[in-house]
């Protein structure tokens, strides 16, 4: 009867996770923090929205969990695989995860859980199945090279958490956020209009490996550089600028961008003056630094009206 009983008190583990996602702004980098608790009866996260660097419709987050003994060298086994999808504010699993009672799991049971959004990505896990615990999953990613088409890369890690302990996932990005903002010049007492036509990074990586292990995102090997679009704001369309303008976003995206050394904006525009074109071209900005991961830069870019004053200076003749 003893057996019986203890086989049949099977009690839900991982059923759900409540968390509990908030993003703090600073002045160059945004975080969320996840809750994992026990004893709820599905999963379900809250994900917090980002300021001009996200998309309008965010990803389904990809969680997979992995059991392991932590006195042993032992590969890691599979525990689950599962999406979580938006449902309004929430993320939510309606599929059930049980853990057995103790007498089938071994004192030294750990157990890991990896987090990754967009759910497109495949995480390389095989190493960590087939040789050691110590040797975390690694994943592969490509950034869009229209801005439109990126979406932030987060990620978490919880490893050797013993079982039925409360687990905590802090999501982090692992791009670097590119805000561009513009500003232009007025050219005389006249009406100066601006009209971007484009703004682009030129000459970066889009292609870029992420390992848990190290925790960072690098330019992966034989990557070739490429350039990147960022859609405009339509308030750039015939924008009428006056001596006291102010900086406005270039667009209502941002670019993500693989953690590298800062390349070049390249903004093209045209300027009119009381209604005649007066210049036609680009401004290119040359950046200095690096852009870190889990780290956003805003650029201020000033451009010149272009425009060249036509002097007279008549003589008459005796």
């Amino acid at each position: 009867m003893r057996h019986q009983a203890e086989t049949s008190t099977f009690r839900q583990v991982i059923g759900a996770i409540l968390i509990a996602a908030f993003v703090a702004m600073f002045a160059s980098c945004t975080n969320e923090t996840v809750s994992y608790a026990i004893d709820s009866e599905e999963l379900i996260l809250t994900n917090g929205a980002d300021v001009r660097s996200t998309k309008a419709s965010s990803s389904d987050i990809l969680v997979k969990a992995y059991t392991f003994d932590a006195n042993t060298s032992a590969a890691a086994k599979s525990y689950f695989t599962d999406l979580y999808t938006q449902s309004g504010s929430l993320y939510i699993s309606n599929t059930s995860k049980f853990w057995p009672e103790s007498m089938y799991v071994s004192a030294n049971s750990r157990l890991s859980v990896f987090a990754v959004t967009p759910s497109t990505i495949t995480l390389n896990d095989a190493s960590y199945l087939t040789a050691s615990s110590n040797n975390l999953p690694t994943f592969s990613y490509t950034v869009a090279l229209n801005a439109a088409a990126q979406e932030d890369v987060k990620v978490a890690k919880t490893v050797a958490q013993s079982v039925e302990s409360q687990v905590v996932l802090n999501m982090n990005s692992v791009l670097s956020t590119i805000n561009v903002n513009l500003k232009g010049a007025q050219a005389g007492q006249g009406t100066t209009v601006y009209t971007i036509n484009s703004v682009t990074i030129r000459g970066a990586y889009a292609d870029g490996e992420y390992d848990f292990n190290s925790s960072r995102m690098q330019i992966a090997e034989n990557a070739e550089t490429q350039d990147f679009i960022l859609p405009v704001s339509t308030e750039w369309t015939n924008r009428e600028v006056s001596a006291d303008d102010t900086f406005a976003a270039a667009s209502e995206y941002a670019f993500h961008m693989i953690p590298q050394s800062a390349t070049e904006i390249v903004v093209d525009y045209t300027v009119e003056y009381n209604g005649y074109v007066i210049f036609r071209g680009t401004q290119v900005e040359q950046l200095n630094g690096f852009w870190s991961q889990n780290k956003t830069y805003n650029y201020d870019i000033e451009l010149n009206h272009g425009g060249e004053r036509i002097d007279y200076n008549p003589f008459v003749a005796e």
